[in-house]
């Protein structure tokens, strides 16, 4: 069977965010799970940018083409 997994420790859109994987310079990255409307739960993670490089005109130009 398959192995339970953590309690949601916040929600972020159709993401459950399950626990964080990793920390960097730029961005934490999250283990989640996407629940879709016809009740499908897919395992999948998330990357979220710190707040410095998302206030950062420079860096959206440069990584948002």
């Amino acid at each position: 069977s398959m192995p339970s997994l953590p309690a949601p420790i916040f929600t972020f859109g159709r993401y459950e965010v399950l626990g964080r994987l990793a920390t960097g310079g730029m961005a934490e990255i999250y283990l989640a799970q996407e629940k879709s409307t016809g009740g499908v739960v897919r395992p999948t993670v998330v990357k979220v940018l710190r707040q410095a490089f998302v206030d950062d005109d420079e860096f959206e130009g440069e990584y948002s083409k």
